[in-house]
């Protein structure tokens, strides 16, 4: 099947209100987070649509690197990710981790079209590691290459 660059970042992708258990770090309460990041993925089609038009996808492994940025938490994490996308409604849902050593965090995703790629919704439900604790949701952009 081709590989298909869908997955762009236009611009900073933002976990916003994200809760982590940050106790460990500042001695105190949990404190509400924002995580930024920006980043490159290429997705590829796992196999046919179904009869309702769902696309099955999967960012390729070796084609994603996030940064963070700087700071406890920044450097650069792996995606991955599986989702479909409906071919007919122009909308998706999946699942995503971002991974750097014993340091994780995953979720959903929920995407829908836009003319120049998709607005992607995320759900932080868990971490390891410096994530542990973490929730939050977010939303980012993902554009086509021009």
């Amino acid at each position: 099947m081709p590989t298909t660059r869908l997955l762009t970042s236009a611009g900073l992708r933002r976990l916003a209100g994200a809760a982590l258990a940050a106790a460990a770090l500042t001695g105190g309460a949990a404190h509400a987070q924002v995580l930024d990041f920006a980043g490159v993925g290429f997705v590829q089609p796992t196999g046919a649509p179904d009869a309702f038009g769902n696309l099955p996808l999967a960012v390729l492994p070796q084609s994603s690197a996030y940064d963070f940025g700087e700071g406890v938490f920044g450097g650069y994490y792996d995606l991955s990710s599986s989702f479909a996308f409906n071919l007919g409604t122009g909308t998706g849902s999946g699942t995503f981790v971002f991974t750097r050593g014993a340091d994780s965090f995953s979720g959903t995703i929920a995407t829908s079209a836009t003319p120049t790629g998709f607005l992607v919704g995320y759900t932080v439900l868990s971490g390891t590691g410096l994530f542990a604790g973490l929730s939050g949701s977010g939303t980012g952009r993902a554009s086509s290459p021009a």
